[in-house]
């Protein structure tokens, strides 16, 4: 037969377990706002019944429940949603990196206000004009020549703003770098942690979290792969590349590029394999530098370059203020958008402008007028396009790649929301469900008081009756 303690023995763990339930829910409570906290239950079994079957069983009438245990404390993780959570963060960063970066691009061509590029264009060619209409006159080849210098000025700063951000990049992928190796020593740490833990047969939900919280902030610099090895250890690889490993990590470290106006690019340490990434901030940095801003520097070379080639060729050919032979120097020198600059003999000489077609003709200006008529000539993007309308055109791509950056913004925003909102409602802490909760594991704490002192009772009179004295 049972022990005559034997109510009393289920009535005490049905306490230890209300009570446990209850250290449970008072822990859920105090961590609602902690980011990243996620929701744990405690998870009650019976405890075996009484007797154990065998062939020597007391016989009694079927087996007698022994309580309750808290088993385990586990925690509401889904860890599809949080890699799902992940993904986003790698993208929503990523492209909130070409946004801010577009959007500083965008405003250094003041486009249509002056100065610009547009405008010092106009400006260039309506002088050019002005000159084949009084070629004669001194004083308007001056203002040519400033107003060639203003162009030249615009294209120089123009670049200059342009190497600017690259250095910028260059040191926000850096930043980005030293971030990677600091998050990815951290999660190896935590790895050993949980494996330590977890084979000494304690719970590590709270280790767990920290785990996945780091790795959010990893998310937000880079993408990655996370591959559970299942005694602990969580490797992080990035397109295949090893970061995070079983209690190691290949950090990452920089490399310049001269061929490539000296850009920052990150490689593993290990073999030096370059760092290839879809998301985080440091793909939206690279993206930005390499791709934007490569592509739109490129086509203010092509439009310097067709300038200087259209003007020049008339210019050398043509004849200054009263020569008799061809002046047979440029009007620009340089070879981009970087370095085209006028003459530097024009602009000791306003005479040497090539503003006449024939010898000798001082009230000659149709040479002049033949460099101003490039304007309307077809000598961009295969033969379709004016420089000004080439020009028109990459601002135009500017502002629709900066707008088209803002609208994915406005979608991974959302997406990322959403994620968030699912998994506060799986994984988060309700307060309201909480207190239900609290109120729930109070009264069966009570009733198990209660069976207690009922217990204690029943033992009190059976004492008595025993020894009466």
């Amino acid at each position: 037969m049972p022990s005559t303690f034997f109510g009393l023995e289920i009535a005490l763990r049905g306490l230890t377990a209300q009570s446990a339930a209850q250290d449970v829910v008072s822990n859920n409570i105090a961590n609602a706002n902690t980011p990243g906290y996620t929701k744990q239950v405690a998870q009650m079994t019976t405890t075996l019944p009484y007797p154990d079957p065998s062939a020597n069983a007391a016989m009694i009438a079927g087996q007698l429940g022994t309580g309750v245990v808290v088993s385990q404390i586990d925690s509401a993780r889904d860890q599809m949603l949080n890699n799902q959570i992940t993904q986003g963060n790698s993208q929503q960063s990523s492209n909130s990196a070409v946004m801010t970066g577009l959007s500083q691009v965008e405003s250094f061509f003041n486009e249509p206000t002056s100065p610009s590029i547009g405008d010092a264009l106009n400006n260039f060619y309506s002088a050019l004009s002005s000159v084949s209409s009084d070629p004669g006159d001194i004083g308007v080849r001056q203002n040519l020549i400033d107003t060639t210098q203003a162009l030249t000025d615009q294209f120089s700063t123009m670049n200059t703003n342009l190497d600017n951000m690259d250095t910028q990049i260059n040191g926000n992928i850096k930043t980005d770098v030293n971030s990677i190796n600091s998050l990815a020593s951290q999660i190896n740490g935590v790895n050993y942690q949980i494996y330590k833990a977890q084979n000494m047969g304690y719970t590590t939900n709270d280790l767990l979290d920290t785990r996945q919280n780091l790795m959010n902030s990893l998310s937000k610099l880079t993408n990655f792969q996370a591959t559970d090895m299942g005694n602990g250890y969580m490797k992080i690889e990035i397109n295949g590349h090893t970061l995070v490993g079983q209690n190691y990590t290949v950090p990452l470290t920089t490399v310049t590029d001269p061929a490539n106006n000296n850009a920052v690019n990150p490689v593993f340490s290990d073999d030096g394999a370059p760092l290839v990434t879809t998301g985080g901030d440091i793909n939206g940095l690279i993206t930005l530098r390499d791709t934007n801003i490569a592509g739109y520097r490129s086509s203010l070379d092509s439009m310097a370059q067709s300038l200087m080639t259209s003007v020049n060729s008339l210019q050398s050919s043509g004849y200054g203020l009263n020569d008799a032979a061809p002046t047979g120097i440029n009007f620009f020198n340089g070879t981009d958008s970087a370095d085209i600059t006028i003459n530097p003999a024009i602009t000791a000489d306003p005479t040497l402008i090539a503003a006449a077609a024939s010898p000798s003709s001082p009230g000659d200006g149709s040479n002049a007028l033949a460099m101003a008529d490039t304007q309307n000539s077809l000598l961009m993007a295969g033969g379709t396009q004016t420089i000004g309308e080439n020009y028109a055109s990459l601002v135009s791509q500017v502002g629709s790649d900066s707008q088209s950056a803002q609208n994915n913004d406005q979608i991974y925003t959302s997406v990322s929301t959403n994620l968030q909102q699912q998994w506060q409602s799986e994984s988060g802490v309700s307060l309201d469900e909480e207190m239900t909760n609290l109120v729930q594991y109070q009264h069966a704490f009570e009733a198990n008081s209660k069976v207690m002192v009922v217990q204690d009772q029943m033992l009190q009179t059976l004492i008595n009756m025993i020894n009466p004295s």
